[in-house]
């Protein structure tokens, strides 16, 4: 319910509010009614309480306890001169105003203040991988379909529909919960450079807001094949982060090759467990090889065969972590 999102953000994000009148506010203030955290609340509740559309958010924003609601969400006294005794919401159309003139680089300090909020209390410390290491997940996904013959930036297209596609990277917490970190864009085109951006060009670019962000977080990069390649290998490396990261046949055939080669060496390095409640008992099979070369760097490279009565599916995955053992093996691929 509203009151208790209303207190889980006093306990949790007491200066939420706080942080959104931040932002900068280009209104003429002795003309307004609401707040600037009253129009980022309308913003945000419309994805909260899952509207559908703003149309539909706005035909219930004045009914039942809604204005009050809101009103305590964005910390704007009842008493205010401006409210006459009665709160009320402003429409989506002055909310959508207000944030297309305020710099997104702005709102995303908001986001980033509440992660720093979380990691000082201390919220992700039962999430850390071997008890050290924050997990940040990266991932890309195709924000918006823009229209055939328009890009993103409004100019007209020779190639049909466009996408709009993002990069995002998620700070893993307890329970597998994903909390949104930073994200990155995806150009189609790149004007200044003149040439096709890229995910991975576009991760070397999120890779670097994140240690001027966090310099000193002890972070754990886990992504899918496409970052398993000597750039990404280099930026963790160079910025200290460990990584767990996919490993497929086709991304990297040398590395798989070798990896085949090495295991029939490395007799000792393995474990298995069964899984699963009697009569339906499955098979966990590890088996890694250490010091593998992808590219010109060296890795490490970790195996995992699960059998089921149902299926039966191998796992691959390149690290850094070192000195691997049968416990460290279980953590680093199940935790």
């Amino acid at each position: 319910s509203a009151q208790d999102l209303i207190r889980v953000l006093r306990l949790c994000f007491p200066n939420l509010n706080a942080w959104l009148q931040d932002l900068p506010d280009p209104r003429r203030q002795d003309l307004c009614r609401y707040a600037s955290p009253h129009l980022w609340w309308h913003i945000l509740a419309t994805f909260l309480f899952r509207a559908g559309s703003r149309n539909a958010f706005d035909e219930k924003r004045l009914t039942g306890e809604a204005p009050w609601n809101l009103w305590q969400l964005c910390g704007q006294r009842v008493e205010d001169p401006r409210l006459n005794g009665q709160p009320t919401v402003t429409c989506s159309d002055n909310a959508a105003w207000h944030a297309s003139r305020v710099d997104p680089s702005q709102v995303m300090s908001v986001p980033l203040r509440m992660i720093r909020e979380l990691l000082t209390r201390r919220m992700f410390d039962a999430a850390r991988l071997l008890q050290h290491w924050y997990v940040v997940v990266v991932d890309g996904t195709v924000q918006e379909k823009c229209r055939s013959g328009f890009e993103s930036d409004g100019k007209t297209a020779t190639n049909g529909a466009r996408y709009r596609y993002v990069l995002q990277a998620m700070l893993l917490g307890p329970g597998g919960r994903a909390f949104p970190l930073i994200h990155e864009f995806v150009d189609m085109h790149d004007p200044v450079a003149d040439k096709e951006d890229c995910e991975l060009k576009a991760f070397a670019r999120l890779s670097r807001r994140i240690k001027q962000e966090f310099p000193r977080l002890p972070i754990c990069l886990v992504g899918d094949a496409l970052y398993a390649c000597e750039p990404v290998l280099r930026i963790c490396r160079q910025n200290q982060w460990k990584y767990v990261l996919t490993l497929k046949e086709g991304r990297q055939p040398t590395t798989w090759s070798e990896l085949l080669q090495l295991l029939p060496l490395n007799r000792a390095n393995r474990l298995r467990f069964r899984t699963g409640p009697a009569g339906q008992q499955g098979t966990q099979d590890f088996r890694w090889v250490e010091k593998i070369m992808l590219c010109k760097l060296e890795t490490n490279a970790i195996l995992l065969g699960e059998v089921t009565p149902k299926t039966a599916t191998l796992y691959a995955y390149v690290t850094n972590f070192a000195h691997l053992t049968p416990d460290r093996v279980q953590s680093i691929v199940l935790e």
